[in-house]
């Protein structure tokens, strides 16, 4: 068919025109284009029937009567019944879905493999929705798939799903729930309907809604994966035997089946592909592996009901989503917590999702270390990508980031048009998954560095915290030698009157002499490694003969500014390869509109073979980034990471090991204390004593006046230094 005149490229409606160039969608009873509406320039979905027959179809009048009582925001609205002025065919005027149907979306070659987990929420939250406005109305769809389910993008960048093809609709208000015909798409039927339809043709059967339970697990399976959930070898269509096998006799926690050669036996798998965008994020994963296993159930007592599904959407969307970086594992991780999770909770889904003992690991956020065992609720941490949660591993790993991944598909002369679209969409989305890989090592290289100012906050705050406590002992063991010198002038004042010594407070003045020495000497100790750490020692180094040495006078602004160096040109990266991509995604465009042209001018073909060349250098050079720049440098800094780390722990576990010295010393602190109580009670008796044996009668008057006064003096400061010694207290412990 050759291409339309100027004239006949145009058609219209009782008020509406449309270009027949901007065709929307074919099925098999309609067109669909987009159209405009003539007085006031708005735009429409026409869904214009193929012949008389169509148009007065079952399929016609179900539509009409589904959707003119059916109205909510997830359900395509219709507008109106008008005429195509040049065939008098029926015309449906629908809502415009900009975005075509999920379908359509899941081509594109960013989506091969599934949505991501942001549009996965939007599309399984609004289709929950639809479908029970549906249901609350009576209908069964019977149809529901991916074709099915449309995608339009609002003013406002907000995107939004909406459930449309209503022909095969059922209103079972009248009908006690139940109904007998077949209607749907063989790839999503419920085993009952396909039964009846396939194998079992004379049966008498009856269905219920709960049919578009089983097709909507299956959507729910293309969507995640991009693929649908039963292959039989050959095909759907030529392999129905099998078919019919996979969903009968499907185990009760597999979610999809294949056959890969002919007579092969069945794979059955029970977890989503490792290529699904989901697949990384654990908590997430086994949710919705949870949800479509209970939906394509086909024994009618352990399938889900239509209110399991609508509470497990509820829980899905209600999840609250914290970004991890792993920096033993140069790694990011998306994890979905409840909203009424509590660190203790979260403490056990990072345990889960990285698959390590939650004691081997520490987590920060903003500088802040995360409780691990707290029931305070955690809805105050706020983690994305630009603020994550940091989690540093207590012992050392080694990772080496990924390299090389596989090849690019390429082209060969032998390939069809159909085929070199197929490699083109291919290329489109290693494409695409390199640039992942650039943006990814982009927010892991912030991740390090902010897990290193950790480290320089965290070894700085212990360094200055026991800085300033063994300084307080000083200071209170100084207060001590004060003292015990004291008692010692007093005690040799109170031998030189009595010229006796007192053995007890001789043998006690000894042992805390010495024990005031000995704390003395160790705190001196405490100081002089403490002055060996007065920069931490995770703030910076070099590589001489002996490997990694400190640099003590090194400052932290320096050390850090050097480290952000590695970052230079990070947003850079992330735009040429979002601009790789879209110039891959424009040439796989270019190629499909060719096909649809065809047959094409020999310009085109030049072209054609032009844009055949040019995405295998896209796909080169996509290559280049991430292996010969991205990739190295995101490693340097890793490497450079580790050595951190490990200097970190290292000197950390240094000052464990003086603040365990600082104990001790208070132990012996305490003793001194106790020692200097007993002193002044041995000397208090020998005082006492000697004031018995002063008697008047061995003096002169003159010389037992002077005694008794001296006598009295030395009680009275003997007094006030044992008050003093009262006074005095021992801090429990260094806080």
């Amino acid at each position: 068919m050759g291409p339309l005149s100027p004239i006949d490229a145009f058609g219209a409606t009782t008020t509406h025109v449309y270009n027949r160039k901007e065709k929307l969608g074919v099925g098999a009873s309609c067109e669909v284009f987009r159209g405009i509406q003539r007085n006031s320039g708005t735009t429409h979905a026409l869904k214009i029937f193929k012949d008389g027959i169509w148009s007065n179809s079952c399929e016609h009048q179900r539509e009409v009567e589904a959707l003119s009582k059916l109205k909510h925001p997830n359900i395509v609205a219709l507008h109106g019944r008008e005429k195509e002025l040049e065939t008098g065919r029926t015309v449906l005027v629908m809502e415009l879905c900009q975005g075509g149907s999920l379908h359509t979306f899941l081509q594109e070659p960013e989506n091969m493999h599934g949505l991501g987990e942001k549009e996965f929420f939007i599309f399984i939250s609004d289709t929950c929705a639809g479908l029970k406005h549906l249901r609350s109305c009576g209908f069964v769809h019977r149809d529901i798939k991916p074709g099915n389910i449309l995608r339009t993008v609002l003013f406002d960048g907000t995107v939004r799903y909406k459930i449309s093809d209503f022909g095969s609709s059922k209103n079972l208000e009248h009908e006690e729930g139940e109904f007998m015909s077949l209607a749907g798409t063989e790839e999503y039927l419920h085993p009952a309907m396909y039964v009846k339809a396939f194998v079992k043709r004379d049966i008498d059967s009856s269905f219920n809604n709960t049919v578009d339970l089983w097709s909507l697990g299956c959507t729910i399976y293309h969507a995640c994966t991009g693929e649908i959930p039963f292959k039989p070898h050959g095909g759907v269509r030529h392999n129905r035997n099998i078919m019919y096998i996979m969903i009968t006799c499907k185990p009760s926690d597999a979610i999809s089946g294949s056959q890969r050669q002919e007579d092969a036996d069945i794979a059955w798998q029970n977890e989503l592909p490792k290529t699904c965008p989901m697949a990384t994020c654990v908590s997430l994963r086994l949710d919705v592996q949870k949800m479509i296993a209970g939906l394509v159930e086909a024994n009618k007592t352990r399938q889900w009901t239509f209110e399991t599904f609508e509470r497990s959407v509820q829980h899905l969307t209600s999840m609250k989503k914290i970004c991890v970086v792993n920096t033993d594992k140069a790694s990011l991780h998306d994890i979905y917590v409840s909203p009424l999770s509590s660190f203790k909770d979260f403490h056990h889904c990072v345990d889960r999702e990285i698959n390590t003992d939650s004691s081997s690991f520490l987590l920060f956020h903003k500088n802040k270390q995360l409780p691990c065992s707290s029931d305070v609720s955690l809805e105050t941490v706020v983690a994305n990508n630009d603020t994550p949660v940091i989690l540093i591993h207590k012992t050392n790993g080694k990772h080496v980031l990924p390299h090389q991944t596989d090849p690019f598909p390429s082209f060969t002369s032998s390939m069809t048009m159909e085929e070199e679209i197929k490699t083109a969409r291919k290329d489109c989305w290693a494409v695409s998954n390199y640039g992942k890989l650039v943006k990814s090592a982009e927010w892991i290289h912030k991740g390090l560095i902010q897990a290193r100012e950790i480290m320089c906050s965290e070894y700085k705050e212990k360094r200055l915290y026991i800085q300033k406590h063994c300084q307080a002992l000083l200071d209170i063991a100084q207060e001590k030698r004060s003292l015990l010198e004291m008692i010692g002038e007093w005690e040799g004042y109170r031998r030189n009157i009595s010229q006796a010594v007192d053995v007890n407070v001789s043998q006690q003045y000894k042992q805390a002499k010495s024990l005031c020495l000995k704390i003395h000497n160790s705190l001196y100790e405490v100081q002089e490694s403490l002055r060996q750490y007065s920069e931490p020692a995770v703030l910076g180094y070099h590589t001489g003969q002996n490997g990694i040495s400190l640099q003590p006078q090194a400052r932290c602004e320096e050390n850090t500014k050097g480290f952000n160096t590695d970052i230079a040109g990070e947003s850079d990266m992330s735009s040429r390869a979002q601009h790789l991509f879209e110039e891959s995604k424009s040439i796989w465009r270019r190629m499909k509109q060719r096909q649809q042209d065809r047959p094409i001018s020999e310009f085109e073909e030049m072209m054609h073979k032009k844009d055949k060349k040019d995405l295998q250098e896209i796909c080169a050079y996509a290559v280049h980034l991430w292996q010969d720049f991205r990739q190295p440098k995101t490693q340097i800094l890793y490497d450079r990471f580790i050595k951190h780390k490990t200097m970190y722990f290292q000197r950390n576990e240094d000052l464990t090991m003086i603040e365990q010295q600082l104990m001790i010393i208070k132990v012996d602190v305490k003793k001194l204390t106790e020692q200097l109580s007993q002193i002044w009670a041995f000397s208090g008796k020998a005082w006492s004593q000697l004031t018995d044996d002063l008697s008047i009668s061995k003096y002169s008057s003159k010389e037992s006046a002077i005694v008794m006064k001296e006598n009295d003096e030395i009680r009275q400061k003997s007094e006030a230094l044992l008050k003093q010694l009262k006074e005095v207290k021992m801090e429990d412990d260094l806080n």
